[in-house]
């Protein structure tokens, strides 16, 4: 909110599993304290949560929070448990990076569709 991308403070690496959960609680604490009226979660994951029921349980403690979650999986058999984690109307998966650009307005579209 308000900063510089600064590549530095992420320290990116493979490990066998995302802590997807982990990444909601983070982005949930920061969001909820904005003042924004309406507040939006979305996760771009190109792999299987560590644990996929602290994620989904992460995702609707979110959801009956008032805030919005919404995922793209990147690559092939991420949607599925998207799906699973963020429902069918809140994610989608695409197979190309190429492709991440087109996804992300079109649930952004969809999203701004829903408020108005």
């Amino acid at each position: 909110f308000g900063e510089r991308p600064n590549s530095g403070r992420f320290a990116v690496s493979a490990g066998g599993g995302t802590p997807t959960a982990q990444a909601l609680r983070w982005a949930g604490q920061r969001i909820w304290e904005r003042k924004e009226h309406r507040k939006i979660v979305f996760t771009l994951t190109d792999g299987q949560p560590d644990s996929f029921t602290d994620t989904k349980v992460m995702a609707e403690l979110l959801r009956e929070n008032g805030i919005e979650t919404y995922a793209i999986g990147i690559g092939a058999g991420t949607g599925g448990f998207c799906e699973q984690i963020f429902g069918k109307e809140h994610s989608q998966e695409i197979t190309k990076i190429e492709d991440l650009a087109d996804a992300m307005f079109a649930t952004l579209t969809g999203i701004m569709r829903k408020s108005a």
